[in-house]
């Protein structure tokens, strides 16, 4: 292994069980107790299983280390303990943790907090209401989904009612959602409701503002990609010219002056929170981590290598094994993650999961003895353009339907890709931007024109059917 893919991030957390006992014939021993390994056992049930797994920084590769059953919550010293005793082992065999990954549990928070303190070599804090009294009121955002939900065409196709309600503990922790609420579109949309209609306030720009800034934060700690892509600059990986580190010294100033307030009172509840802290710590790690490796001969950094993704994928395998098993025992995630380690990790189709997929190979690769055939013929699709345009009757839409419907008409044109045909090109793209086309304006990134602007006159229901004919049919080619 190449010595810079030796880098690597220790990410660990903890899993709930069922409690249970099971007698292990072959190894007369009971599993069902608090076990901490070489710091070992006690006479409590366990009700939770902590997880440790390394991540590489430069190559995608992860690996599952070790597991302990803890009775509720594991103590600070004892968690100490265990980071220590894994750091170090991982050390003997060459890799080098950079950074460890984890929730901002409260345990979690004093361990690393001492880990930090007892740094005697480089002691740093983070080594081991919006500024300018503007106000962002998510209730804007809840104003725009009800109205986008009278729609025929909505501009929030993604949001449920459900994601609105903090008091569910399950929606409230899911990552998706607040990912889909704090959104490049949701700014968007609160911004063309602003501009075309009368529902909002002039001040729901401040909340727009604000989304779009959460937006950023989240791309630029979770780039994968080394281009840009779609327009979403820092979704790119961190390198000595890009963006990212700006943004972060910007953010840095601005979340220090945040405040939270409680709008039924209108008292200051920022005191109350930790997650302004735990954006501080992130960035300021992340930095620190960044100008190390750069020194290390590390052209790039993926923060999406960062994450815990892994980790939660792989509770979310063990949670599907045999069946759903949501709750299981201590004897029953001992089995089940014995078997997705040894299948690589291989997981049945979620497409409701908390997480993406990281993209990472097992450091130990077992894959070898699995055989798969794939015998599916590839297809290319070719098209035949017909130059049949028929003059188009006009619909009345409400103004605040139509930039949906322009903004789909223009991404339904992009995926038929008809760029390289001008009838096409004359009849269904607009020549200039229109009124229509606020909505799908406020949808680029940047100052340059990247998504598809369709002509008025294409958005009609008639035009549907005339394009489907018209564009061409698509005749499957076996090679």
């Amino acid at each position: 292994m190449d010595e810079k893919d030796r880098n690597c991030t220790l990410m660990f957390d903890e899993m709930s069980l069922n409690s249970g006992f099971y007698y292990l014939k072959d190894k007369q021993k009971i599993v069902g107790y608090e076990d901490l390994g070489h710091l070992g056992r006690t006479e409590k049930g366990a009700n939770h299983a902590l997880v440790f797994m390394v991540r590489g920084i430069r190559k995608f590769w992860k690996q599952t280390i070790a597991y302990y059953f803890t009775a509720h919550s594991i103590s600070t010293i004892s968690l100490k303990n265990i980071i220590v005793e894994i750091i170090s082992n991982l050390q003997q065999i060459g890799l080098k943790v950079v950074a460890t990954v984890c929730d901002q549990g409260t345990t979690n928070r004093a361990a690393l907090s001492q880990l930090c303190a007892e740094n005697k070599d480089r002691p740093s804090s983070y080594y081991f209401v919006v500024n300018e009294n503007k106000a962002a009121d998510l209730s804007h955002l809840k104003t725009v989904f009800e109205l986008d939900q009278q729609r025929k065409f909505k501009l929030l196709p993604r949001l449920r009612q459900e994601y609105f309600n903090p008091a569910d503990s399950y929606i409230k922790m899911k990552v998706k959602v607040a990912a889909q609420l704090l959104s490049h579109t949701a700014a968007a949309a609160i911004d063309t409701y602003t501009s075309v209609t009368s529902f909002l306030p002039s001040e729901a720009i401040f909340t727009a503002e604000f989304i779009e800034l959460i937006d950023s934060l989240f791309d630029s700690l979770n780039s994968s990609h080394t281009n840009n892509l779609d327009g979403k600059k820092y979704r790119c990986v961190v390198t000595e010219s890009s963006p990212h580190v700006e943004l972060w010294s910007n953010l840095l100033v601005q979340i220090r002056n945040w405040k939270l307030f409680d709008k039924a009172t209108g008292k200051e509840r920022t005191n109350q929170y930790a997650f302004l802290d735990g954006w501080q710590t992130s960035i300021k790690s992340i930095l620190y981590l960044w100008n190390t490796l750069k020194n290390d001969g590390f052209r790039f950094l993926c923060t999406r290598s960062l994450n815990q993704d892994p980790i939660e994928n792989l509770f979310c395998n063990i949670r599907q094994h045999g069946i759903a098993n949501t709750n299981p025992t201590c004897h029953q995630f001992t089995a089940a993650l014995k078997t997705v380690v040894i299948n690589n990790l291989a997981k049945p189709k979620n497409t409701s999961g908390n997480c993406e997929d990281d993209d990472c190979a097992q450091l130990i690769n077992l894959s070898k003895f699995i055989t798969v055939n794939n015998n599916e013929e590839s297809e290319n699709i070719v098209s035949e353009c017909h130059d049949k345009f028929s003059d188009f009757t006009e619909v009345d839409v409400p103004i605040e339907e139509s930039q949906a419907l322009a903004y789909v008409s223009g991404y339904v044109l992009k995926k038929i890709n008809i760029s390289d045909c001008n009838t096409c090109q004359e009849n269904l793209l607009a020549e200039s931007v229109t009124p229509t086309h606020v909505y799908t304006s406020f949808k680029e990134y940047t100052d340059e024109q990247c998504l598809q602007y369709a002509a008025d006159n294409i958005r009609e229901e008639p035009v549907a059917r005339q394009v489907r004919s018209s564009v061409g049919t698509s005749k499957k080619k076996r090679v």
